[in-house]
């Protein structure tokens, strides 16, 4: 009987890397892609370069700006890495390493980036800033917590990542400033912890514990899922007066920011809704939050696909009813204000009629905001 002997036979190198994903797209184009513009991503090669640069005489490298690219593509659409190595023309491989290398690259600049204040300047600038978003006084940051989803880890402990929703996450802490700029993230929480117990057990609980039992020092503000403290206040869950009233309407419009910069960080990077971007270990999800929230990159404003336009036209008030006469039928009116309430938004139709609050007097609209359809 004869031999038969297999020979295995190497795939081919293909180089099929296709350039055109930074020289034929337009600054918009790119900031859709990307969630940066070209100016600041030149800015992240120049901060990147002394860690990612290597020394390698291969003439098919992949160059420092491209690494970053296909990084940030991969964080902003959360798409596989087959997927992603296909939209750049490199392997699978290939992408989990310049993922890898780049997010450790951006790790190390959360120190930078992420900075809670703790000088008096610092805690100055930020009690002024949110004192003029909302009349609240000695405010330093808002904190609170969101649910980043995993794939389930296994183990014995894996009945602890399934949240309160039903699935498995890790449960994220961060404060922002009055900017919506992340000044400190705590991602080491399985998701059926709850929002005191991660900010009891945290450095930050403890340092806001040990430093600001003054309120000169400044506080947090937090939702009812917190203790009042003397350095974390809460709003009334009942109020019984018109002051307490004031207080509560206050503090959610301050504490506000904290919800926006969640929105704007889910947003801005898709891979923190997906499964398979998240399976990695929790200080993945502090180098995802590192370029979303650097003052070194500023300029980034997530495109909108339906802008929202502002327009001032005349109203017609017959008593308890608003008619608004609009021209032009593909705008859709987002809201109304007026000197006394705002009218919440409507379906496409013209005119449209608004039912004004009872107690509104001397009702005058002021400005109407449009939206693109």
């Amino acid at each position: 009987m004869a031999d038969v002997h297999m020979v295995r036979h190497r795939r081919p190198r293909l180089f099929r890397r296709v350039d055109r994903q930074e020289t034929d797209l337009m600054d918009d184009e790119v900031r859709r892609r990307y969630r940066f513009s070209t100016d600041n991503i030149d800015r992240l090669v120049g901060l990147l370069e002394p860690t990612l640069r290597r020394r390698t005489r291969r003439n098919q490298a992949l160059t420092i700006r491209q690494r970053i690219m296909l990084t940030l593509r991969f964080l902003a659409s959360g798409a596989f890495l087959q997927i992603i190595g296909d939209t750049f023309g490199v392997d699978i491989a290939t992408v989990s390493r310049v993922v890898t290398d780049v997010t450790n690259s951006l790790f190390a600049l959360k120190d930078m980036v992420i900075r809670f204040p703790v000088t008096d300047a610092d805690r100055r600038r930020v009690m002024t800033g949110f004192f003029e978003m909302r009349g609240f006084p000695g405010v330093i940051g808002c904190v609170d917590g969101t649910h980043v989803r995993i794939i389930s880890p296994g183990g014995p402990d894996e009945p602890s990542f399934v949240n309160r929703k039903g699935f498995h996450s890790l449960n994220v802490q961060a404060t922002c400033d009055h900017k919506g700029m992340f000044t400190s993230v705590n991602a080491c929480w399985p998701g059926c912890c709850h929002d005191s117990h991660i900010f009891r057990m945290s450095k930050l609980g403890q340092h806001m514990a040990n430093h600001h039992q003054d309120p000169e020092r400044g506080y947090l503000l937090g939702d009812s899922g917190y203790p009042c403290r003397p350095f974390l206040l809460t709003p009334f869950l009942q109020p019984e007066s018109e002051a307490q009233e004031r207080y509560n309407a206050a503090h959610i419009g301050t504490r506000n920011s904290i919800e926006r910069a969640f929105g704007v960080w889910k947003r801005t990077f898709h891979v923190l809704h997906s499964e398979e971007g998240s399976s990695g270990p929790p200080g993945k999800l502090i180098r995802t939050c590192v370029p979303s929230t650097q003052p070194i990159t500023p300029g980034n404003p997530l495109i909108s696909k339906k802008p929202v336009i502002t327009r001032r036209l005349s109203a017609s008030v017959t008593g308890n009813l608003i008619t608004i006469s609009l021209s032009a039928n593909k705008l859709f009116v987002t809201s109304v204000t007026t000197r006394d309430t705002v009218a919440m938004s409507t379906p496409k139709v013209s005119p449209i009629i608004w039912r004004k609050a009872p107690e509104a007097r001397n009702l005058k609209v002021n400005m109407i905001r449009c939206r693109m359809v």
